[in-house]
């Protein structure tokens, strides 16, 4: 009889320490994720055409936490000026901990029902020689050893030039 207590004892705490192991651990990739900051550090116009121009964003993502944080995806929308303009994303970013990494981002901004925000960009380059880019988005990384996906939303900017 005390033996089948004991073994259930050993059993359940067995349980619990597992249980607490997945918790501690999923917590902290939560907390890793949610400290993650996106900024832009550069923003580059180039293949400028009749229909279409492109932009490269240079998007830095920070990891300040002692969790790496692997895989790591974003999409997100681009805005000009507080005009929308089109979207954009990156994947499979792997970070360190205490680390941070860029990712060069191109996108394709093709100009047929951008009027009102091309003509803000052309007078603000033409007035003081540059504009304002904004991304808001969603970061999704895999959490809990890749069994289930945090998401984090963010919102970078940057004035060009």
């Amino acid at each position: 009889m005390r033996k089948n207590i004991l073994s259930i004892f050993i059993f359940i705490i067995t349980i619990l320490s597992i249980l607490s192991f997945i918790y501690v651990n999923y917590k902290s990739d939560v907390e890793a994720i949610n400290d993650i900051d996106i900024s832009i550090n550069n923003v580059d116009i180039f293949d400028l055409e009749i229909t279409s121009f492109k932009l490269n964003l240079d998007v830095e993502i920070i990891n300040p936490s002692n969790r790496e944080i692997n895989q790591l995806s974003s999409d997100f929308d681009i805005y000009i000026e507080n005009r929308y303009i089109g979207t954009g994303n990156f994947s499979n970013a792997d970070i360190q901990k205490n680390s941070n990494i860029s990712k060069d981002v191109i996108i394709t901004i093709y100009y047929s029902g951008l009027a009102e925000a091309v003509v803000n960009i052309i007078e603000n380059l033409i007035s003081d020689g540059e504009f304002d880019l904004r991304i808001n988005g969603i970061i999704y990384a895999k959490a809990l050893f890749g069994m289930s996906i945090i998401e984090q939303t963010f919102i970078a900017s940057k004035t060009y030039p």
